[in-house]
């Protein structure tokens, strides 16, 4: 399941990331809480199912459809049994504890104190300089998915950049920070 999620992820499917960033979970991809009954996930599964089977799409069937139905099959099989449910709830809570973890020793930076640059595509790219001599980097699309904390690849240092969506209708957009997700980011 973590394999489709994140190809869908790293893919930036909007609907299929969760909130902040972070990968769907399976109850997410089904539309249905966690404390769902398992008869509400058999409906909400067989509902999408039928939407997005590939056959229903015949001729215009894309790669990324392809990848949702993919996770929306390894979604299903995660929490259709009884046994699978318990083990990926548990795996979920283990999860969110880690991340928990992460925030509570993310330093705060913020997004005027690190480096801008635009990479060849033309998307923005920050880096901060981590102390074991890496470098943390934050992306555009980072940004617009709302990224909370950023993890040094090399260590177990983390950061957490200060920024805030800056409104649509305002007028004060720095030219380095207008986003292409159609918010603007701005430092705090």
């Amino acid at each position: 399941l973590q394999a489709s999620l994140a190809a869908i992820d790293g893919a930036g499917r909007q609907g299929l990331s969760g909130a902040r960033g972070r990968m769907a979970t399976a109850y997410e991809l089904l539309g249905v809480p966690r404390d769902a009954s398992s008869d509400e996930l058999r409906r909400a599964y067989h509902r999408l199912a039928r939407e997005q089977h590939p056959d229903r799409a015949a001729g215009s069937l894309s790669r990324a459809a392809s990848v949702d139905f993919v996770a929306l099959q390894e979604a299903w099989e995660a929490v259709r049994d009884p046994e699978a449910r318990r083990l990926y709830d548990a795996s979920l809570r283990a999860d969110e504890a880690a991340a928990a973890r992460v925030r509570a020793r993310a330093a705060p930076v913020d997004l005027g104190e690190m480096d801008y640059a635009e990479g060849s595509d033309g998307q923005g790219v920050w880096s901060y300089a981590c102390r074991c001599g890496a470098a943390f980097e934050l992306t555009e699309q980072m940004l617009c998915a709302g990224i909370e904390t950023l993890e040094c690849s090399c260590c177990s240092l983390a950061i957490r950049p200060l920024y805030a969506r800056a409104a649509e209708d305002e007028e004060r957009h720095a030219p380095e920070t207008s986003m292409h997700c159609g918010a603007g980011i701005e430092t705090r």
